[in-house]
């Protein structure tokens, strides 16, 4: 079974070749020639947004924040069902921010640094989530906007309202990029 999640639609939205790339050697049509290395610069890069990201969620906990940390699902659809329902249960509990937020439906994953609770209600009751990611870079790029208008999508779909943010302009390139994505060329 292919899953797709948002780093793959982001992948497709810089370099279509990448992701078809990507589907050939998930589907098992296309060996790689090597495995993928990594850099000495993108082990430092990488290595400085998850102690970024550490300290942004710390700071949350050492202001007074309530937040549920989900344990990210190693492999395995039960594993994945299991992380998108504790997701659910966390953001029932009314809690301010649930850290990692997984949301699977069975075909999209996706894991989202935060959802950051809101006043506005929602099949949650009163109050609602929306994404806050959490990047180490100066600008906002347009793939980041695309992974979070697609966990915005996902969170939608449980909460049963389209949260404010990201901006709602998003959304018809999101959408028009995750249905190419999807259509037989791309695989």
């Amino acid at each position: 079974m292919l899953l797709l999640s948002a780093t793959d639609l982001t992948k497709f939205s810089r370099c279509e070749h990448l992701a078809h790339l990507d589907f050939s050697n998930a589907l098992g049509t296309l060996e790689p020639l090597a495995p993928p290395l990594r850099s000495p610069a993108s082990e430092v890069i990488a290595r400085r947004g998850s102690e970024h990201e550490k300290a942004y969620v710390d700071s949350l906990i050492a202001s007074g924040k309530t937040l549920i940390t989900i344990e990210r699902p190693r492999a395995g659809l039960a594993q994945l069902r299991d992380a998108h329902e504790r997701t659910i249960a966390a953001m029932s509990s009314g809690v301010d921010y649930v850290y990692q937020a997984t949301f699977f439906d069975g075909l999209w994953i996706g894991i989202a640094d935060l959802l950051k609770r809101v006043e506005r209600p929602s099949l949650l009751g009163e109050h609602s989530y929306e994404v806050a990611d959490v990047k180490l870079s100066r600008s906002v790029k347009p793939h980041f906007l695309l992974q979070v208008a697609c966990y915005s999508e996902q969170l939608s779909s449980i909460i049963g309202a389209t949260p404010e943010r990201p901006i709602p302009e998003q959304m018809p390139l999101f959408e028009s990029m995750r249905v190419v994505y999807r259509s037989p060329s791309c695989a």
